[in-house]
């Protein structure tokens, strides 16, 4: 569907909301895999719940004044 719509050949912008992954930090401190693969592999088991519950509960562990990627 997307490919019929670039090969109409009219103008268009595409937005993109860069990262696409996480921040460092939170993989390191998580002790998750380095590799997209390897964090985004745990998330997908998780859930979205999960997850969610996951960088709730490491946001509320953190240092005040401390954000999720320092």
């Amino acid at each position: 569907m997307f490919d019929d719509f670039l090969a109409t050949g009219t103008d268009w912008i595409a937005g993109m909301d860069f990262p696409f992954g996480q921040p460092r930090k939170l993989i390191d401190n998580l002790e998750w895999p380095s590799s997209w693969d390897g964090y985004v592999g745990i998330i997908d088991k998780m859930g979205k719940m999960k997850f969610e519950e996951t960088i709730k509960e490491y946001r509320q562990q953190r240092p005040k004044g401390r954000s999720i990627t320092s």
